[in-house]
């Protein structure tokens, strides 16, 4: 299963057809477009207050960052003991 917040993304995977806007796609994306319709992969789509994935990759708020990393379990190793 591969979780992700963009739904454009997952129809433009799922879907076999060739769409006008979508012919300069890197391979990347036909390569999982492959796995997909071979259903060796699933995509799953997650909203985006739940994509914890989003830590490593975009500023949050602080409240947001502090969940995340929680349920990441990652720890500060510097903050005083």
């Amino acid at each position: 299963m591969l979780f992700c917040d963009n739904k454009s993304a997952i129809c433009l995977a799922s879907n076999p057809t060739h769409h006008e806007r979508s012919k300069h796609i890197d391979i990347d994306h036909h390569f999982i477009r492959e796995y997909v319709q071979s259903k060796v992969v699933k995509l799953v789509h997650v909203k985006s207050q739940h994509q914890v994935a989003d830590v490593f990759t975009k500023a949050l708020p602080g409240p947001v960052f502090g969940k995340f990393i929680a349920k990441l379990g990652m720890i500060n190793i510097y903050s005083p003991t």
